[in-house]
């Protein structure tokens, strides 16, 4: 197994700041050739955790493209980990483009070390390593990386779990004939490192 170190601090919510786990992974597809993490410092870095059989990970893909397309050129970098193996990743990437670099994470280290709670979790990493914050792929905007490459700190919205908001549901799903039914069930196949 290939281990680099991104070098990088993580910004708690807590304004505290703590040295950034390693980042490890099996192997990285789409990645330039002579591609090594420790030339990332001076660079933002879009780090973000997603898989193959996520839906709203798909669905950010072509939201990171753009961006990916808008900042190519610029110190702007996008890594995408995920836990899928190699086989499926080939078949997905020959339907679908993703503009990053692809690490592969079976074991879910990386979920576990930068306590990813549910993906899609986007992490931007300013030009001096340390972390700005973590965050759904939406809100990682244009004038986000804009004032993270002029060296600003914007404040990302923080990912809230439904486990914090029991009442999601209420508020979230809109019915589409307007009535919401007394019983139902949410049915979907999960893979998650907590």
């Amino acid at each position: 197994m290939t281990i680099v170190r991104l070098f990088c601090f993580f910004f708690m919510l807590s304004s505290i700041r703590a040295q950034a786990p390693v980042l490890q992974v099996s192997k990285w597809l789409q990645a330039p050739a002579g591609f090594d993490l420790s030339g990332l410092r001076g660079k933002v870095v879009v780090l973000e955790f997603w898989a193959t059989w996520c839906a709203p990970c798909v669905s950010a893909i072509p939201h990171l493209n753009e961006l990916s397309k808008e900042f190519r050129g610029q110190d702007v970098v996008f890594l995408a980990v995920t836990d899928d193996d190699e086989d499926r990743l080939t078949g997905f990437l020959a339907k679908r483009t993703i503009d990053a670099a692809i690490g592969i994470d079976t074991e879910h280290l990386n979920w576990k070390a930068f306590g990813v709670p549910s993906i899609p979790h986007t992490v931007v990493i300013g030009r001096d390593g340390n972390v700005i914050g973590a965050t759904f792929p939406e809100n990682v905007t244009p004038s986000v990386l804009k004032e993270v490459l002029a060296g600003g700190r914007p404040l990302l919205p923080s990912k809230e779990s439904a486990a914090s908001d029991l009442e999601w549901d209420d508020h979230l799903i809109d019915w589409q004939d307007g009535v919401s039914p007394s019983v139902y069930a949410i049915i979907k196949p999960m893979k998650t490192a907590t």
